[in-house]
């Protein structure tokens, strides 16, 4: 068994994973915040791209895509779907906290729990600079997070025919979460991931929002519009900003 770093032996597997994840109708509602709010970009930001789902389907529309990414395997299998560049696409091996873009976008979006890897809010509020600096004036910028009572101790098994795929969650140090991922393929490579991630709620994530330039339009949970924070129990919330 190999350790190594978060996602690089995930890479090997990861769409088969998540096969199930509804990419589509996140495009779907991603379009329909742009819509609400009269905005037609040209260009866009997917940031945490991985293996490119969500940049693809955007650039298939004619739009222009930067897909940024920290682990060059899975930006690997990521440019494997653009390999006859059929679409303007371009893949960037960077962190939250350190790309740089060749210009800048009209609108930027963050989804899967990504942010969840952003560990105190100190960096949380730089990655929102970086962001915002990337944005055009009037840009709009959607991400997602988990909150903080979704994270629970459980563990995740999945049997495919050619690799093996666990999965267990480790709260012991709440409100961080230690992940741990085990990939075992037919040919016998297992590698093995550590991940650490936090949870926030949405009363942490305003005072977030509120440090950083970006005007706060509105709040969701997996697409519906929330009005009432404190009222029941919230899945995936969606935080929809905007550059003036």
């Amino acid at each position: 068994m190999v350790l190594v770093n978060p996602y690089d032996g995930f890479s090997k597997v990861f769409d088969q994973v998540v096969s199930k994840v509804k990419y589509d109708q996140w495009e779907e509602w991603v379009r329909l915040v742009w819509l609400k709010h009269n905005l037609n970009p040209q260009s866009l930001l997917d940031l945490a791209c991985g293996t490119g789902n969500n940049s693809i389907r955007f650039a298939k529309s004619g739009l222009e895509v930067f897909g940024v990414d920290c682990s060059s395997l899975m930006l690997n299998e990521a440019r494997k779907k653009n390999s006859e560049r059929r679409y303007n696409l371009l893949f960037l091996e960077s962190s939250f906290l350190n790309f740089n873009l060749p210009k800048k976008v009209d609108t930027a979006i963050c989804l899967d729990f990504s942010t969840n890897y952003l560990l105190c809010a100190e960096d949380f509020v730089l990655f929102l600079s970086r962001v915002y600096d990337s944005l055009n004036h009037g840009g709009i910028f959607i991400f997602d997070f988990k909150p903080t009572k979704m994270f629970k101790k459980k563990e995740k098994h999945l049997l495919k025919d050619d690799f093996t795929y666990d999965w267990a969650c480790d709260i012991n140090n709440f409100p961080f979460v230690d992940i741990k991922i085990k990939v075992a393929l037919k040919n016998g490579e297992v590698f093995e991931e550590n991940h650490r991630e936090r949870g926030y709620t949405i009363e942490e994530m305003n005072s977030i929002v509120a440090q950083s330039k970006f005007k706060l339009l509105e709040v969701y949970d997996n697409c519906k519009l929330i009005e009432d924070y404190s009222s029941g129990e919230h899945v995936l919330i969606q935080f929809v900003l905007k550059k003036e």
